[in-house]
């Protein structure tokens, strides 16, 4: 009865051992991510959609010659922001009489910048830089309330899924397992994040991973999830050149693993493949560039945050400017 209680008694203080140090190591992870918040975004309210930007609102509104970078977090910048070092402040920094101009916006995509483009005054030859990432080509209730009012306006055909989702008769790809909605409960832990970031860069334990039905989304172009953000992508370029500006298509690359292995390279150029099929499209592909120029092959703005450090928007400038022909 005695050694039955002793093992209890270490079962026990085992338990609480580990519970200790992973919470230790949980506040640890959130002071190497703690950041100071950008001051005083300009936000913008549009169908129903708030918005925050990094920028000026009267130096947009003067601006005669500009770039605009249409993105989402990782063109945000938000670890960066405070400091002004995001790609807008590295491009403007580099660039003469040119105003570069932060549209990143946390968790949008393709059918948010449609609504934005309407707020920026475009002049002739204006450039417009937009930035596709992994999880850009999924539907959720936000995506789907705005098709809605944007088929309307542009004509586009409205996802089969939308209906179903609003209606709550389907869910989110990201939210429709009850694995994915334990991961929506616990995702927010760094420990959880600096797990999931180091098993998803191992090949054989990545198709495990929900990001990998974005990737694979992107190269079935038959899927509605194609279809819809391909046309989504030529309607911007369409309305951003009848106003004078100039429309130019990329993605922004992993840096979590910056390697020649890297998948997510080699759809993005089957991706930019078929959708510059008939369109005309001026597309850049940075991965090769910042491949050549890394200091590690992990740029991420922490170990527990996939978002990149300032130093990969250093790098990125340069390409962007040698590619424009600043």
């Amino acid at each position: 009865m005695l050694k039955k209680k002793v093992i209890f008694i270490n079962l026990i203080i085992s338990i609480l051992s580990i519970f200790i140090i992973l919470i230790l190591f949980e506040f640890f992870l959130r002071w190497d991510d703690n950041y100071k918040p950008y001051p005083n975004p300009y936000k913008l309210k549009i169908n129903n959609v708030s918005y925050n930007l990094f920028l000026d609102e009267k130096k947009l509104m003067k601006s005669n010659k500009k770039i605009i970078l249409f993105g989402d977090s990782f063109i945000q910048g938000e670890f960066c922001a405070f400091e002004k070092k995001t790609l807008s402040d590295y491009m403007e920094k580099k660039t003469e009489n040119l105003d570069v101009f932060n549209f990143g916006i946390n968790g949008k995509t393709v059918i948010n910048y449609l609504d934005l483009i309407d707020k920026i005054i475009i002049n002739e030859n204006d450039i417009f830089l937009v930035f596709l990432y992994d999880n850009d080509i999924a539907l959720s209730k936000e995506i789907c309330n705005l098709a809605i009012i944007q088929n309307k306006e542009y004509n586009l055909p409205l996802p089969q899924s939308c209906p179903l989702i609003l209606k709550m008769k389907k869910n989110e790809k990201f939210n429709n397992t009850i694995l994915k909605k334990i991961n929506n409960k616990i995702r927010h832990f760094k420990i959880v994040a600096l797990t999931k970031d180091a098993f998803v860069n191992i090949p054989s334990l990545r198709k495990f991973f929900f990001r990998s039905e974005y990737n694979k989304l992107w190269t079935d172009f038959d899927s509605e999830e194609n279809t819809y953000i391909s046309e989504l992508i030529i309607v911007l370029k369409n309305k951003i050149e009848n106003n004078g500006g100039k429309f130019y298509l990329t993605y922004f690359p992993n840096v979590t693993s910056i390697t020649k292995e890297n998948p997510n390279q080699l759809m993005w150029k089957k991706y930019f493949s078929k959708i510059n099929s008939g369109n005309d499209l001026v597309i850049f592909d940075p991965y090769d560039y910042l491949l050549k120029n890394k200091t590690y092959d992990n740029m991420t703005r922490s170990l527990s945050n996939d978002h990149p450090n300032c130093e990969v928007y250093n790098i990125l400038s340069e390409y962007y400017i040698k590619q424009l022909k600043l």
